[in-house]
């Protein structure tokens, strides 16, 4: 895995919704293609999101014929990336 693809979505975990922060790596030399690559690739870039979560997110339109739309695909990952973690009394 491409250190720049990782860092490309390590630098975006909190500033992008998932589905505009993944769309990035179209642009990236090796980047998304498939929903292997999808669950392979945020696995290498955020090993604290569970497995399962990542192949419920895998079923994503962008990379799935009939798939669910972007807010679900955001909705699946938003603990994990899109917003900031809440802390206590904030």
């Amino acid at each position: 895995m491409s250190k720049t693809i990782l860092d490309t979505l390590r630098d975006h975990q909190w500033s992008l919704k998932p589905s505009k922060m993944v769309k990035l790596l179209e642009d990236v030399p090796g980047g998304l293609v498939n929903q292997s690559t999808l669950v392979f690739t945020l696995r290498q870039a955020f090993p604290e999101i569970p497995l399962r979560v990542l192949i419920e997110a895998s079923g994503w339109s962008h990379v799935c014929v009939g798939g669910f739309d972007d807010d679900e695909f955001d909705l699946i990952l938003a603990p994990w990336i899109g917003s900031p973690p809440r802390t206590k009394g904030g």
